[in-house]
């Protein structure tokens, strides 16, 4: 089986160039429990005997995967004798190849020299003299920037600006917004990006304070804003009820609702003078897999700063036609159902007497908008986010 598995890999290496050999290399490197192996065809071997990944013939899949990531169909129907989609459909369950690395080759295969020449030398400074003489493409830079842990998949803070620096705004976008979606690799179970709309957000302002910082945030983060302001109880649940049902959210990545609201203990208030109110759950349930398939295994992320309006009792007496009976309250946790699936739901109590200060502002929004913005520099912070609201259940 061994030979047999040599024969396999040495007929893949040989059609092959060397740059391409090399490219393969980058890609598996993580999957070598830390041996250094500088020969494609070795490493190839050496992850023969490596049964971490639980399959009985874990190299001839990690191979597959190489050279479909590579595109490389040819040489994986003539030497393997499988089809890209074969392929593509076993990589629906999820793949070994870190995800990180992947994103790293397909920015090298974006670059031409012109740029790549640019980007080495934005970077001069980081790394030692000399370093880079003997780079011949945008992979070996990545290689001595991870040596010098200028780059992680935590950290792509350096190669983001520089892409933006070198006027490849789509290139650093990519990289922003695979890695805020790619959040835990490995899982079988990462979101999907190859969407044509970055995210669609929709703010509910019914204060007149921070909607419009949040709306210039979220555009910067390229996402499509509506913002509405000053909206009854029944408007709210009207404008989210519409927004579950667009088409467009078929093309979005992603979902994002602010909620800037009087509450009482239970209920959103909006602009409503008194209860019975809204329970935060029934407005999270109109994006259900149930009720809002479009946005089925997408994250849906709910930011909402509540103002607490003291000895308001709403709720209790009344029936609201827009509540779930079996709801939460509003400062509750959702139940562990599929329901809940990604799903992040933050929220900031605090008193509605700090409305009546002259130019208020939430202390929770501000800080939202600049870790936001920050981590277009600084990945890591939203990093944070985005665990917390990966397959929360």
């Amino acid at each position: 089986m061994a030979d047999r598995f040599s024969i396999l890999v040495n007929n893949v290496a040989d059609a092959l160039s060397k740059e391409e050999c090399r490219t393969l290399l980058y890609l598996c490197s993580d999957l070598l429990s830390g041996e250094c192996v500088e020969d494609f065809p070795l490493a190839l071997l050496t992850l023969a005997t490596n049964t971490h990944t639980g399959q009985s013939q874990p190299d001839a899949n990690i191979l597959m995967e190489l050279l479909f990531q590579l595109k490389r169909f040819d040489i994986l129907k003539r030497v393997l004798g499988t089809s890209k989609q074969e392929v593509e459909q076993r990589l629906r369950d999820g793949g070994f190849l870190s995800k990180y690395r992947v994103l790293m080759m397909e920015l090298g295969e974006n670059l031409d020299a012109e740029e790549l020449n640019s980007f080495i030398f934005l970077i001069r400074s980081t790394v030692p003299k000399g370093i880079l003489d003997r780079a011949k493409s945008f992979l070996d830079v990545v290689v001595e920037l991870e040596k010098l842990d200028e780059v992680s998949c935590e950290n792509l803070g350096l190669v983001e600006e520089c892409l933006t620096n070198i006027r490849r705004v789509d290139l650093a976008k990519r990289c922003y917004l695979k890695l805020v979606l790619y959040v835990c690799q490995g899982t079988g179970d990462d979101y999907n990006i190859n969407c044509e709309l970055r995210g669609l957000c929709v703010i509910i302002d019914c204060i007149g304070c921070d909607g419009v910082l949040l709306k210039h945030t979220f555009e910067q983060l390229g996402f499509q804003v509506f913002l509405h302001t000053m909206l009854t109880v029944e408007e709210m649940h009207s404008v989210l009820r519409t927004v579950s049902q667009q088409r467009d959210l078929q093309w979005a990545a992603a979902f994002i609702c602010c909620l800037l609201s009087r509450s009482s203990d239970t209920h959103l208030l909006a602009t409503d003078p008194c209860g019975p109110g809204l329970l935060l759950t029934g407005l999270l349930q109109l994006f259900s897999p149930v009720q809002c398939p479009l946005l089925r295994g997408k994250p849906k992320l709910f930011f909402t700063q509540s103002y607490i309006v003291a000895g308001n009792q709403s709720g209790q007496g009344h029936n609201d036609q827009y509540l779930e009976t079996d709801a939460m309250p509003i400062g509750g946790v959702p139940r562990r159902t599929a329901e809940w699936e990604d799903v992040l739901w933050s929220m900031c109590k605090t008193g509605a007497w700090l409305l009546e200060r002259q130019d208020h502002q939430s202390f929770y929004l501000q800080a939202l908008s600049t870790a936001l913005l920050q981590a277009r520099k600084f990945i890591h912070l939203l990093l944070i986010v985005c665990t917390l609201f990966h397959k929360i259940k």
